[in-house]
């Protein structure tokens, strides 16, 4: 361990480099020895080892004072850090620093240092540009040190990580590591200071994504010679800050190093802010909140790091340094966060309030002061000192894990018998594409076997895995060697990939690992599922993640798309417990749908638990219905961890959601299906849960034929009257042959009944579970629905009405375990027959008119002609289409009585009297009234016998009306 340590006064004080060693893991240290030279100030020791030959490097910063430049020390032992070479410089440096002010965190150009497996130096600062300009990330590398060479290193000049040469904005704090053969740099960045992301939809259910300007007018130059805020009495809550990003760049080793484009690690939640429909970023990092000292001064510490895994296990039970190409790479970046600072209401960040929790008045961290008294009047004063630290793993296209990598293997206790264990793996794509690998066991464990099936040998599978998402499968193990080692290994097999990504994981790896704790794994594994009831949700609701994370809708904000504006101008985080929080995972806006604008969302949420002793693979297959045209589905599989937020003078708990699967081509498993093996079905959406751990699955339905109007979208499809997630543990319980599978309804809808009329008694069905079913109703059931067994009925109720009788239906198994499904049974009201009567037919014209019936329930029955009735043997009635058709020979009445039957046995009938009129047509009328000269003529309407009406008058061959008199063709009225 390497340190400052000061000596006198703060203003006269020395600060030198101190150095001990330990060999017992940290019980004991060797006395200090100074290691750093006679500079005044020395700081920030960073310490690194040569994994080839154990030479310990020790890096720090030197302060300008006097003659004494601003400067990067270094000091090297090639002897395990028992004597150390003289204290030498790596270079001279502009350094980037500022100290802290009202409206300025504190920081310095401290160096980083990593060695990668050739034994090559390297060493990072934050640098100023010439004439004081913006920072950037320097680097500089040197040879390994050797003690024949005096334990000198040559230094290549230094050179920018991230040159950035057409942007504003410092970089600062940087930090290095190496690990699996690449050297990654991360820092704090500023070039995106004053920009927020906006998000659109784009096909393949992705977001595009468009740096906007936040639109404030900030009171300051927007890039100067320091991070720092304006100054002011009392600071807005939602003025203008600077604001800054963590970014990260890798390269392969070299003396020169040249990395390939920086990336952003930071991302934070999205959605809708209140009054705007644009997706945008809604929050930002802000460095510079007064929050220490009483609330009157800033600080960011020098909490940003970088590590990789450092040592990996050898075949033999040792371990060597985790620095070669081909060892798993996941390295992780923390850092200092202000996200979810809320600023106080009022401005003043010396009046904090804590959130109000337990019973106590003492304070958490000193029982002997008293906490301040939350209240309605200081409640906004209670998220300002609300700072944490986030990470980011970096990782490459393609990562292998397995969460439950060691467990022994052998005979079952007192038996000969092997004792087969199931390892998940999981495989992940952290790429934009969809990928597809190959996974391969390569050998077999001595005196067993290692399958990707449980019934027999299977060593290669392919498995196709969505953008940004997982998938699991199963390695099932036995062997006489409780300690067997055994590695799984993944290639891309992509179309068109030239470069493919590949991985490995070793199950087993550390034959030191003791027994399990838990000793009935000893001799057996459970993998048992639950499954909770599902929640329905729309979008637009206010506080989506807060306190219960299985709630309606976690993980969409509002929808509306149409403005492209950001929605709020000003910097400065809100509450967003508050907001509509567009996807369950912060910051990461690949869980989407195209055309959001132009649909209606319904969400539909269950919580799978693995209620098993063991880590363990679940396939999720989805059951129910297709969905109707103009009904898209997708399948979200997340996970989510809590964290603490004051909601005024509560101290909540805010679900945090981490996708883990975004399935867009949903398609549905049939009975027979979901027992198959996933090894078997490269697509087959999977998931690990660790025992007692839970997972969100979420379907959710885009109803393209409305738009914002939820009511309909759920009467146009349910996801939870409709759909059935169906969990299946990818192994079987020992000593089982079948995998357990979640208690699920498979019986979604019921048939329509008809009043007064009987209705068929209806068998529910449901699958998975342990031991025999018990149904019920969960709440009170309708009037009239009864459930006997799984055997549900309706009887018409005294007085009933026609309309809808929802209800929810229960099943538990033996372990106690439920299942509920919401239905809804619709009571149609008794057919009626349309028309009521019937246009008359003429004699030896053809003659049709078609009939129809309202109400009742479909399918119908054939129509047909009640007993005792007959139709005229010119007259036909088409059983299918109602429609009645002939040509009358003869006038007169013909009675007759048409029926039909609805799919629940009830009749409609009518009775019918046609008439059918003579041929031809006669005119009644025989004399007109008189009129007089020059005065209106009465209005006289002409009759006609006979025929079929209507009527077409007109005037005959040669015949004239008076001037001024007009014959009505429709009507035969002569008026004038």
């Amino acid at each position: 361990v390497a340190w400052t340590q000061f000596t006198g006064g703060e203003e006269s004080s020395n600060a030198q480099i101190l150095f001990a060693r330990s060999f017992d893991c940290g019980l004991t240290w060797s006395a200090p020895q100074t290691i750093s030279g006679p500079a005044l100030t020395n700081q920030g020791a960073q310490i690194a080892i040569d994994p080839n030959t154990g030479t310990v490097y020790v890096v720090w910063r030197v302060f300008a004072a006097g003659n004494t430049p601003d400067e990067l020390m270094y000091a090297v032992s090639t002897n395990g850090g028992r004597t150390f070479s003289k204290p030498a410089v790596i270079t001279a440096i502009s350094p980037f620093d500022q100290g802290t002010t009202g409206v300025s965190f504190r920081t310095n150009a401290y160096p980083s240092i990593a060695v990668d497996n050739t034994g090559r130096i390297y060493v990072a600062w934050s640098q100023r540009g010439p004439n004081n300009t913006d920072a950037r990330i320097q680097i500089v590398a040197g040879a390994a040190a050797t003690s024949a060479g005096g334990a000198t290193v040559n230094w290549t000049a230094p050179v920018a990580v991230d040159p950035n040469p057409n942007n504003r904005g410092h970089q600062i704090m940087p930090v290095l590591a190496f690990s699996a053969g690449k050297l990654t740099v991360a820092w704090y960045d500023l070039r995106d200071d004053d920009l927020l992301f906006v998000y659109t939809p784009i096909s393949g259910a992705q977001y595009s994504t468009v740096l906007q300007n936040d639109g404030g007018a900030p009171d300051y130059p927007q890039f100067g010679p320091y991070i720092q805020d304006p100054t002011g009495p009392n600071y807005s809550p939602d003025a203008r800050r600077q604001t800054l990003d963590v970014r990260a760049a890798q390269t392969t080793p070299a003396s020169f190093p040249t990395f390939f484009s920086s990336v952003q690690v930071s991302s934070y939640a999205f959605g809708s802010l209140p009054g705007s429909s644009a997706i945008q970023q809604l929050q930002v990092n802000p460095p510079n909140l007064p929050m220490f000292q009483t609330g009157t001064v800033p600080f960011f510490g020098d909490y940003v790091d970088i590590a990789g895994p450092t040592f990996i296990s050898n075949h033999n039970g040792t371990w060597r340094y985790n620095n070669q190409p081909s060892d798993p790479d996941f390295t992780h970046i923390v850092w200092t966060d202000n996200r979810d600072v809320i600023a106080p209401a009022d401005g003043h960040w010396d009046d904090y309030v804590p959130p109000t929790y337990g019973t106590s008045t003492t304070s958490l961290y000193d029982p002997t002061q008293q906490r301040p008294l939350c209240s309605t009047g200081n409640s906004g004063q209670t998220g300002d000192r609300n700072q944490n630290i986030y990470t980011a793993e970096v990782s490459p296209g393609l990562t292998l894990s397995a969460p439950g990598n060691s467990k022994p293997l052998g005979t079952v206790p007192g038996t000969s018998q092997l004792l087969q264990r199931a390892f998940p793996i999981i495989v992940a794509n952290t790429t934009a594409q969809t990928r597809s690998y190959q996974l391969t066991i390569p050998s077999q464990p001595t005196g067993g076997t290692a399958s990707l099936l449980q019934t027999s040998l299977l060593t290669q599978i392919t498995v196709q895995v969505p953008p940004l998402s997982t998938t699991s499968r199963t390695v099932f193990a036995t062997s006489t060697n409780a300690n067997a080692e055994i590695v799984v290994n993944a290639i891309e097999t992509t179309n068109g990939v030239t470069t493919p990504e590949s991985a490995s994981v070793t199950l087993n790896s550390d034959p030191s690992n003791p027994a399990p704790s838990n000793g009935t794994l000893a001799s057996s594994e459970n993998y048992t599922p639950t499954i909770s009831n599902p929640n329905i949700g729309n979008p637009n609701i206010g506080n989506p993640n807060i306190g219960n994370p299985n709630i309606g809708n976690p993980n969409i904000g509002n929808p509306n798309i149409g403005n492209p504006n950001i929605g709020n101008p000003n910097i400065g985080n809100q509450n967003t417990s508050n907001l509509d929080v567009a996807n369950p995972n912060i910051g990461n806006p690949n869980i989407g749908n195209a055309d959001l604008s132009n649909a209606t969302i319904s969400d539909g949420t269950w919580t799978v638990t693995n209620t098993g002793d063991t880590s363990s693979a679940y396939t999720v297959n989805l059951f129910g219905q297709n969905p109707p045209a103009g009904v898209k589905l997708q399948l979200i599989l997340y996970g989510n961890y809590n964290t603490p937020i004051a909601q005024g003078c509560t101290l909540s708990l805010q679900a945090n959601f981490v996708p883990i699967a975004n399935i867009t081509n949903v398609t549905f498993a049939t009975l027979s299906s979901i027992l198959q093996p996933a090894a078997t079905n490269p697509t087959a959406p999977a998931i690990t849960l660790a025992p007692g751990q839970s997972a969100l699955i979420t379907v959710r339905a885009y109803d393209f034929n409305t738009k914002n109007n939820p009511p309909q979208a759920l009467l146009d499809y349910n996801p939870i009257t409709q759909t059935s997630p169906i969990v299946v543990a990818q192994a079987a319980n020992t000593g089982t042959t079948q995998p357990p599978i979640t208690l699920t309804i498979l019986t979604k809808t019921l048939p329509p009944a008809t009043l007064t009329g009987s209705y068929g008694s209806q068998t529910l069905q449901a699958t998975g579970g342990s031991g025999n079913y018990t149904w019920s109703f969960a709440g009170t059931a309708p009037a009239g629905v009864t459930l006997q067994g799984n055997v549900l009925s309706w009887t018409s109720a005294q007085n009933a009405t026609p309309g809808t009788l929802s209800f929810t239906v229960q099943v538990s198994d033996a372990a106690g375990h439920t299942a509920q499904q919401p239905f809804s049974l619709v009571v149609n009201p008794p057919p009626v027959i349309s028309p009521a009567s019937l246009q008359p037919a003429t004699q030896g014209v053809s003659y049709s008119q078609a009939l129809s019936v309202t109400g009742g329930t479909a399918p119908f029955g054939p129509w047909t002609i009640a007993a005792g009735s007959s139709l005229p043997n010119w007259l036909n009635l088409n059983g299918a289409t109602g429609a009645l058709s002939g040509t009358p020979p003869i006038a007169g009445t013909f009675s007759f009585t048409v029926q039909i039957t609805d799919a629940n046995g009830v009749n409609a009938s009518q009775a019918y009297s046609l008439l059918v009129n003579p041929s031809g047509v006669a005119i009644g009328t025989t004399s007109l009234p008189s009129g007089a000269y020059n005065a209106p003529y009465q209005p006289f309407t002409l009759s006609a016998n006979s025929g079929t009406p209507p009527y077409t008058w007109s005037l005959g061959p040669g015949g004239v009306l008076p001037v001024g008199m007009t014959l009505n063709s429709s009507s035969g009225t002569i008026s004038g």
